[in-house]
């Protein structure tokens, strides 16, 4: 055999006991016996460290992972009210135009029928001052617009007494009583 042909099967077989020793070595019970206690404490503390880092990482990718979900909610949410206030704003907009027409057409009518009720209840009011004043003219007295003084009231001296009151003999009979033909109205006193 060449030298080179050694080499190589020196090589195979180094790594042929290599790779059996490593084998070996994942068998926990061949693993306790081979690997020293401080080297198995150390693996461990490694061990230890490696779980905390993938704890925190994982940790820390939840965190950024609910940051960035909550943010694309967020602007998705966002995103849809803009788009229906958009949307409210241009409905919104077409029934300001259409009722703007509406209003002004309907106010020019109600000022129409507003100033016709006006001139209606002016001239009404204008016919009620006339009759009044009539009225007043012909039930006012003598003295016109002379004002009660103080000697005009009656003073204690000028009450009736008990003995003055009427009693039941001096009171009018049903025959002496005005029927209702007898009455006056206004429109016949306005007529005389």
């Amino acid at each position: 055999m060449s030298s080179s042909s050694k080499d190589r099967y020196k090589i195979i077989g180094y790594g042929s006991l290599a790779a059996a020793g490593m084998s070996a070595m994942l068998i926990p019970g061949v693993r306790e016996k081979v690997l020293p206690k401080t080297v198995r404490r150390k693996t461990e503390e490694k061990k230890h460290e490696v779980k905390e880092e993938i704890e925190q990482e994982k940790d820390e990718l939840k965190d950024a992972a609910k940051d960035r979900i909550a943010y694309e909610v967020k602007k998705r949410v966002q995103n849809k009210m803009q788009s229906k206030v958009k949307e409210a704003a241009g409905k919104l907009e077409a029934a300001k135009e259409e009722n703007a027409e509406n209003v002004h057409s309907k106010a020019e009518e109600m000022r129409d029928k507003v100033q016709e009720a006006l001139l209606n209840v002016r001239s009404k009011l204008k016919n009620f001052k006339e009759a009044g004043e009539s009225f007043q003219e012909k039930i006012r007295p003598d003295d016109k617009g002379r004002l009660k003084s103080v000697r005009d009231l009656k003073g204690v001296n000028q009450l009736k007494s008990a003995s003055q009151v009427k009693s039941a003999a001096n009171m009018k009979k049903p025959s002496q009583i005005k029927s209702a033909t007898d009455i006056k109205t206004i429109s016949s006193i306005s007529n005389s």
